[in-house]
């Protein structure tokens, strides 16, 4: 049996999770979450983002996203 490898949190240990709804704003295909860097953490500390690339071979944008808080 080749089973993929389940990590705590209940999902598959491939380092790419591609965001829902996350188009790259350059070529429009599908972005994933990378780690914040440290000037990102204190963006985070007035403002709420995440880091993002965009998981084409040929485009090369990464970036920040800023997410609604909830109420």
């Amino acid at each position: 049996m080749n089973t993929p490898a389940i990590g705590q949190a209940g999902r598959s240990d491939d380092s790419r999770h591609y965001a829902k709804g996350i188009p790259c704003p350059r070529c429009g295909r599908a972005a994933y979450r990378v780690q914040r860097n440290f000037m990102d953490l204190f963006i985070n500390m007035f403002v709420s983002v995440h880091r993002y690339r965009c998981g084409s071979m040929s485009c090369i944008w990464e970036g920040n996203v800023r997410l609604k808080r909830l109420p």
